[in-house]
C-alpha cells in the first residue's frame, strides 16, 4: 500500500492539477490531512488527488507547527469553520476532518469558503455543500493522510479544534448556533444543551441509565442525570473547568470520559463527542460484562429480615434480566451476603406473587444468616426463571455474614447486605 501511494505521489506531482504552497495566514482551517515538514510531496499529492475528484482543496505550511496542512475550507469565523467541519464529516472521505486555528502568520483577509465541488456538466454550482455526499470515491486509492509513517507526527500543541481567541477569561468559550442569518454566541456550557447517549456496543441499541458528572479537580459528584435527556451544566468553579463523565450501569463495564466546561469543542474531533443542532452530545459505547467479571448489585435492596426486594431494585434486576436475554450462553453465580452472623427472623415470599412487596401472603420463620443470604440470592434467580431464563444458567452461593465489608455496627453496615453477580460463562 505504501508503495502504491508513493507511486501515486510521483505521478500526481507531475499532473496538471497544480496546488501552490504558501505559509498559512491567520485563519480557521478545516483540515483533512497533516504531514511533517519533510513530507511536502505527500501533502501536494493528496491535495492534487482531491482536486482531481472535483474538490476545491489547498495545502499550506505552518512553520511554527512544522507541518503541511491539506484543507478544504478557510474561514475567518471560527463558528463557520466548525459548521463546515461537521458538514464535511457526512462524507466518508472526510470523516476525520478537524479544525486548526492558526494564530500565527499574516492577517490576510480571506473569503469565507466552505467545502465545495467544482461546477460540472450537470450544472452544479460552487458552494453547494450538500453535493459533497454525492462525490464519487470509488476511484480514490486506498490511502489516507492519517495513516502510516506518511502522516505528520503532530505535537501535543495541536488541538483538533483550538480556541479562536487568546482570551484570559476562562469563560470566553465561543460556540455558535446558526439560526437563519443570525449567529448566537454562547459563552459557557450552561447556556448550551448537553446530552449523554448510551449504546450497547454489541447490539448498537440505546441503553437507559444514569450518568454522573464529577468535578475532576475535587473528585466530587456535582450532577446526576438520566442518559438521553438534555441538561444544563453548571460551572464546577474548580479553576480548570475539568469534568469527568462517569457511566457505571449494571450489566456494563464502567466507563469515563473527560470534557472541559469552558472549551468542550476541543473534543469535536472524537467520534464519540459532537456538537449538533445546538446540543453538545457525548456518546458511550458500553461493553457487557465478560467471564471473570464480579459485580455488585448496588441498587438492589431488601426489606429488613426479608428475602423480599424493595421496589427501587426493579431497574437493576431488569438490567440483569436483559443481560441474560441478550446472551443466551451466559452463566452466572449469584452471591448472597447479609450483615452479621447470628440467626433471626426470616420473611420469604411465600404465596405472594410480587417480588417487591411485603404482604400477609409472605411466609415468616427463623433461620441462620447463611439461610437468609441464600433465600435472597434464590429470589433473584426465581424472578429470572419466571421471565424465561433457564435455571441451569445460574448457581447460588450463600455467604451469610462471612464476607462483610464493614463491621456490623458501622454506620456503613448496610453495605454488607448485598448481592453480587459472578460471570462464569459468556
Amino acid at each position: 500500500m505504501k508503495t502504491l501511494f508513493n507511486f501515486l505521489c510521483v505521478f500526481l506531482l507531475g499532473s496538471s492539477a497544480v496546488v501552490q504552497v504558501n505559509e498559512l495566514p491567520k485563519s480557521n482551517y478545516v483540515v483533512v490531512g497533516a504531514y511533517s515538514i519533510n513530507k511536502e510531496s505527500y501533502a501536494k499529492a493528496y491535495a492534487n488527488l482531491l482536486k482531481e475528484q472535483g474538490f476545491d482543496v489547498q495545502y499550506g505550511r505552518s512553520t511554527p507547527k512544522r507541518l503541511f496542512f491539506v484543507y478544504i475550507s478557510q474561514n475567518k469565523d471560527f463558528d463557520d469553520a466548525v459548521a463546515t467541519m461537521l458538514e464535511a464529516r457526512k462524507n466518508e472521505l472526510f470523516s476525520d476532518a478537524w479544525v486548526f486555528v492558526n494564530k500565527t502568520g499574516s492577517d490576510i483577509d480571506v473569503a469565507n469558503e466552505s467545502m465545495i465541488k467544482k461546477k460540472d456538466e450537470s450544472g452544479v454550482k460552487r458552494g453547494e455543500v450538500d453535493q459533497v455526499e454525492d462525490t464519487p470515491t470509488s476511484n480514490l486509492p486506498q490511502v489516507s493522510p492519517n495513516s502510516s509513517d506518511d502522516q505528520a507526527e503532530q505535537d501535543s500543541s495541536i488541538a483538533f479544534v483550538e480556541e479562536p481567541t487568546e482570551s484570559t477569561d476562562s469563560t470566553a468559550l465561543i460556540v455558535s448556533e446558526s439560526k437563519s442569518d443570525e449567529v448566537k454566541v454562547i459563552t459557557e456550557l450552561s447556556q448550551i444543551g448537553f446530552k449523554v447517549n448510551l449504546y450497547n456496543a454489541q447490539t448498537a441499541t440505546e441503553v437507559n441509565g444514569s450518568v454522573d458528572l464529577v468535578d475532576t479537580e475535587r473528585a466530587r459528584r456535582i450532577q446526576q442525570f438520566n442518559a438521553g435527556e438534555i441538561q444544563a451544566i453548571s460551572n464546577p468553579d474548580n479553576g480548570t473547568g475539568k469534568l469527568s463523565i462517569i457511566v457505571d450501569n449494571f450489566g456494563f463495564r464502567k466507563q469515563q470520559k473527560e470534557i472541559n466546561y469552558f472549551n468542550p469543542l476541543t473534543d469535536t474531533a472524537k467520534v464519540d463527542i459532537d456538537f449538533f443542532e445546538g446540543v453538545y452530545k457525548v456518546n458511550f459505547d458500553l461493553i457487557r460484562y465478560g467471564i471473570g467479571d464480579f459485580v455488585v448489585m448496588y441498587n438492589v435492596a431488601f426489606f429488613k429480615d426479608a428475602a423480599i426486594m424493595r421496589p427501587e431494585s426493579k431497574f437493576e434486576v431488569n438490567s440483569l434480566l436483559t443481560m441474560m436475554e441478550e446472551n443466551p450462553k451466559m452463566k452466572i453465580r449469584i452471591h448472597g451476603h447479609v450483615n452479621g452472623k447470628h440467626p433471626g427472623k426470616i420473611i420469604s415470599k411465600g404465596e405472594e406473587q410480587d417480588y417487591y412487596t411485603l404482604s400477609n401472603l409472605n411466609k415468616q420463620g427463623i433461620g441462620s444468616a447463611k439461610e437468609l443470604s441464600k433465600k435472597r440470592a434464590e429470589l433473584i434467580r426465581d424472578l429470572l426463571v419466571q421471565n424465561g431464563v433457564d435455571s441451569d444458567r445460574m448457581e447460588i452461593k450463600a455467604w451469610g455474614g462471612k464476607r462483610m465489608i464493614y463491621d456490623k455496627n458501622s454506620t456503613q453496615a448496610d453495605e454488607n447486605v448485598r448481592v453480587e453477580i459472578e460471570i462464569l460463562e459468556d
